[in-house]
């Protein structure tokens, strides 16, 4: 029978025979004691019974002797009539009342007919014959008085021999009682105990027989068990509990010698993998001494034949190789933790991967310590020749990209210019069919060189200070046509605990966000994509949503793999080189953070990826403050729910009431009520398109009521088509989505006829005090030069201009100049390299100032202009402020206030919040009225030939080549005004990239910028 059949087996048990035996002797110990108890009591109610009657005859001997007191004391008194005589009468008369009451009290049934006797007898004698003499009320003759005392005091006498008699029958027939209950409780106690006692030895007897017996017979078992006999079987006889503990013990020793066996075939195995494996083994205990070792430790080691268990490393091999091998020993016992590491072996040189782990009791105390070591020399070895393949391979396409490169930079440059041709509709199809391939082909090569870096290692993060709303928000605002022109909605939510100035890559990080978006955008046909950042403790969280066609959890799981795709069928309807998502995987982790992914098909899909974003090295600057009333009632009217909960959150300020609607006639209604309440909306913030009725009628019908047209109208589009229909429905402000919260919220504040609070600007302008000499302006950018040449003319200097150093140095060897304005980057020599000329020449003469002029604005620019020997250091833009201030410092240039208004004016308006800085072109249009068109035609001529050679250094993969294009572009832009250009432009030069989209997105902007410069320019002459 197996162990799991004797374990299923159910016995008698001998609980039942047991518990009954005890039950039968409780009961007859509980009977004896309830019968001995209740004859104590018997008895004790006799004794009781008995010590009454004996204080009853006491109490009657007593009431006998008063009653003679009183018969001497009346007799002494009729003798002799002398009232000492009833001394002894007065005491008795006053205790008979007294001892009457007690013989009353401690009478019992029996007694109580002859004591009420004795009772009235007495009280008769009392009140009938002593009272009368005593009080002379009677007269007897004296032989008349004793006989008549003589008779009543006998027949007292006789009541109480009568009671006598009866107390003493009562008294012995307790006595007889009590005898019996003693007799009865001996009985009782024999009888009890001798039954107790036989019981008793018959349970001695059972318990011997049945039990005892047969658990010496086990333990006699067990112990011959214990000196390793694991044959021993005892007999598996007896009722209940001793019968299964033969069966038990049986199927112990029946396990233990399977065990037994198992341990030996475990033993064999375990010695035989220990001989064989390729991996050394060592166990040493806390001292350090070997327990266990392999051959393979032996011949590792050099240990073969030798005798190595139960020594220590000091005693198998030199000091210096037991001295390590002890730390580490000691570092397990310390740490209780397992540790890796690679060692080179001693003996022969071969590298080994050891794992050293501690061997611990059931209680976590470590009472050994195990070495397990795996020889990965030639592991070592093919993952070196693997690396240097893998970067083999990275480097090959790395230089297979950019060889790609320039023959495809052809192709686009000369089909662009193709393009630009007279061509019949079939030729401008066909090079439009060419270019946009070429465009595509390029996005393909910009991947894997993209991928290819990461591969090879040779892609770092550039760390700095920047904006991160602000390059949320231009990223968002790049893409916005691309989405709007799908019929989507596109959504920017950035909460207010994320923070504005932060320090990282922003190129590379705007590169995952435009990734992650343009996917989104790609694969929704309609809906919404949104755009939600948040602060996720130490890191920075961008969740990107989108309504599109889902992804399947199959697909999901290899999503972020290179080359991989979520449809990788022929007929697949999306293309792209599945490399995006890898690359941006990757770019994530680079920058401290993961990237993620939830999705339902059909649906849509969250992307989220997040970023460890440092603080900012350099103070944020100060805020552009606004005027808002202190209280403000708005209302949001848009159909999309997620669009009104941004727009609430943007508005979610102190003083500032907000509530939402989702349809233009609710609108209306809600107004209507408001109004009557007498609490109007001071701004409704409408969406230009809903269903039924759109922002632009919602607008006319609010004009049109009384009550409400006074209300500030903002309108929130996707487009730009409508703006002559929105301004003649009386809206006062045209935001296109994404809504960038600053700008909303200065609309908001223009709606209700405030401007923003200006920055106290310069009172007064300069005049010239430098002699008499000109001025060189040294800048490769026509644009620029042009600006400044206006500017300082206009202060009366004379102005010539250079268009690198190395011109800027012939034209100083032929005449002196007062003035140098020199901008640092520029080609052949740039404006570090010409200063450093400038100053090598000058030992000996005056000092020639120079003025760095450079589009960057970053920490450590002007003290390198300075290290480099420049005097004073301007950004681009030029603000005719601080051109003033560095005039004055350098040449100590007068005032004459004709420029307050003007300066004041540039800082009215952020230039980053549309396409033109209206403020900038005022002080063109006000202060060089003469050359603003030449400046227009001048940046519209100079920009197109900028964006082509952008196009070619980031098609050629020349990041220098592309930072220092952008870098011109960028500052033509600043000092025409194109704000939002200059933006976009100084992405580009920040992260030494231009991706397509990019670059593409930059002719948008010039063209849409050109027509506004245009516009603005006729604008002002109308």
């Amino acid at each position: 029978m197996s162990v799991r059949s004797l374990h299923r087996v159910r016995p008698r048990s001998l609980r039942g025979p047991i518990l009954a035996a005890l039950v039968l002797i409780a009961v007859v110990v509980a009977g004896m004691f309830a019968l001995m108890l209740i004859s104590v009591r018997s008895l004790d109610t006799v004794s009781k019974a008995q010590r009454r009657t004996t204080a009853m005859t006491q109490a009657t001997i007593q009431l006998e002797r008063t009653a003679v007191d009183l018969e001497t004391g009346v007799r002494g008194f009729l003798l002799t009539g002398d009232r000492k005589f009833l001394e002894p009468y007065e005491q008795g008369r006053r205790s008979v009342t007294t001892q009457l009451a007690r013989i009353m009290m401690l009478s019992d049934g029996s007694t109580d007919a002859r004591v009420k006797a004795i009772s009235q007898h007495f009280n008769a004698y009392v009140h009938d014959y002593t009272e009368p003499l005593v009080n002379g009320s009677a007269h007897p003759t004296m032989l008349e008085a004793t006989t008549q005392g003589k008779e009543r005091l006998d027949e007292l006498r006789g009541e109480f021999a009568a009671l006598s008699t009866e107390q003493q029958g009562i008294t012995l027939d307790r006595r007889a009682r009590a005898q019996e209950l003693r007799e009865r409780m001996i009985v009782l106690g024999a009888g009890g105990a001798v039954l107790s006692v036989l019981l008793l030895v018959g349970l001695a007897y059972t318990l011997n027989r049945r039990v005892l017996i047969p658990v010496r017979r086990v333990s006699r078992a067990a112990e011959r068990l214990e000196r390793g006999a694991l044959d021993t079987r005892v007999v598996a006889v007896g009722p209940g509990e001793i019968g299964q503990l033969a069966r038990s013990f049986n199927a112990m020793a029946e396990a233990l010698a399977a065990r037994e066996e198992d341990l030996r075939v475990q033993s064999d195995r375990l010695h035989g993998i220990l001989d064989h494996t390729t991996t050394t083994i060592a166990v040493k205990d806390r001292e350090g001494r070997y327990l266990l070792v392999n051959e393979r430790w032996r011949e590792s080691m050099g240990q073969v034949g030798e005798p190595v268990i139960g020594k220590t490393d000091d005693e198998l091999f030199p000091p210096d190789i037991a001295a390590n091998l002890r730390v580490t020993d000691l570092e397990i016992l310390r740490t209780g933790e397992a540790t890796e590491f690679e060692r080179d072996n001693h003996t022969d040189g071969r590298a080994f991967h050891v794992v050293k782990f501690p061997m611990t009791t059931e209680n976590g105390a470590v009472y050994a310590t195990g070495t397990m070591g795996t020889d990965v020399s030639d592991r070592r070895r093919a993952l070196a020749e693997a690396v240097d393949a893998s970067r083999s391979k990275s480097e090959f396409l790395a230089n297979m990209s950019h060889e790609i490169r320039t023959p495809l930079n052809g192709v686009i440059g000369m089909t662009e210019l193709l393009l630009g041709t007279e061509l019949s509709a079939q030729q401008r199809e066909y090079a439009q069919t060419a270019a946009t391939s070429g465009e595509a082909l390029l996005d393909v090569i910009n991947d894997i060189l993209d991928f290819s870096k990461i591969e090879a290692g040779k892609l770092e993060l550039d760390h700095h200070d920047f904006d991160l709303r602000e390059a949320v928000e231009d990223t968002c605002e790049m893409l916005a046509p691309q989405a709007h022109g799908k019929g989507l909605e596109l959504l920017t939510w950035i909460d207010d605990a994320v923070p504005t100035m932060v320090n990282g890559d922003r190129g590379r990080l705007r590169q995952v966000l435009t990734n992650l978006l343009s996917n989104a955008i790609k694969f929704t046909e309609a809906g919404e994509v949104a755009v939600r950042v948040t602060a996720d403790r130490d890191r920075v969280r961008f969740d990107i949503t989108d309504t599109g066609i889902g992804i399947s959890r199959k697909a999901i799981t290899k999503l972020f793999d290179s080359f991989a795709q979520a449809d990788t069928s022929t007929t697949r309807r999306y293309g792209g080189t599945g490399l995006g998502l890898a690359i941006s995987r990757q770019l994530a982790e680079l920058m401290g953070g993961q990237i993620d992914v939830t999705s339902t098909p059909g649906t849509g899909s969250t992307f989220t990826f997040t970023a460890l974003l440092g603080e900012p090295t350099m103070p944020r600057p100060a805020a552009r403050a606004r005027t808002l009333p202190e209280t403000l009632n708005v209302l949001v009217v848009d159909d999309n729910a997620t669009n009104r909960a941004i727009l609430e959150a943007y508005l979610a300020l102190p003083g500032v009431a907000c509530r939402s609607v989702d349809a233009g006639t609710t609108a209306l209604q809600v107004m209507h009520e408001s109004a009557r309440a007498g609490e109007p909306f001071d701004v409704v913030v409408l969406d230009g398109q809903m269903p039924g009725m759109d922002g632009i009628e919602l607008a006319r019908a609010i004009q049109l009521a009384p009550s409400l047209r006074d209300t500030g109208l903002v309108m929130l589009t996707s487009t730009s088509d409508r703006s002559r229909d929105a301004r003649e429905a009386g809206i006062t402000a045209y935001l296109q989505k994404p809504v960038r919260r600053e700008r909303l919220l200065e609309v908001v504040s223009e709606a209700l006829g405030a401007t923003p609070e200006q920055a106290a600007a310069p009172t007064t302008a300069l005049t010239p005090a430098a002699g008499g000499e000109a001025i060189l302006v040294v800048d490769d950018n026509a644009v620029n030069q042009r600006v400044i040449q206006a500017m300082l003319a206009k202060r009366g200097y004379a102005v010539e201009c250079a268009g690198n150093g190395r011109e800027a140095l012939t034209m100083l060897s032929v005449r002196s100049y007062a003035l140098v304005f020199m901008d640092c980057q520029m080609p052949e020599m740039d404006g570090y390299a010409a200063t450093a000329a400038i100053r090598s020449r000058e030992p000996g003469k005056a000092r020639l100032p120079i003025v760095a002029m450079t589009a960057h604005a970053m920490k450590g620019d002007r003290e390198r202009c300075l290290a480099a020997g420049m005097d004073d250091y301007l950004s681009k833009p030029l603000r005719p402020e601080e051109l003033d201030a560095v005039l004055k410092r350098v040449l100590g240039a007068t005032s004459d206030g004709s420029e307050a208004e003007s300066a004041a004016g540039t800082l009215a308006r952020d230039p980053f919040d549309a396409l033109v800085d209206d403020a900038r072109m005022r002080i063109f249009r006000d202060d060089y009225p003469e050359i603003v068109d030449q400046l227009i035609e001048l940046f519209v001529d100079s920009t197109p030939p900028l964006l082509v050679e952008l196009r070619e250094c980031a098609t050629a993969g020349d990041g220098e080549a592309v930072r220092r294009t952008a870098h011109k572009l960028k500052g033509s832009c600043q000092n025409i005004g194109a704000a939002f250009m200059a933006k976009l432009a100084q992405d580009v030069e920040q992260s030494c990239a231009a991706a397509p989209a990019e670059l593409d997105a930059l002719d948008r902007v010039f063209a849409d910028t050109r027509d506004a410069l245009r516009a603005a320019l006729l604008e002002d002459r109308a």
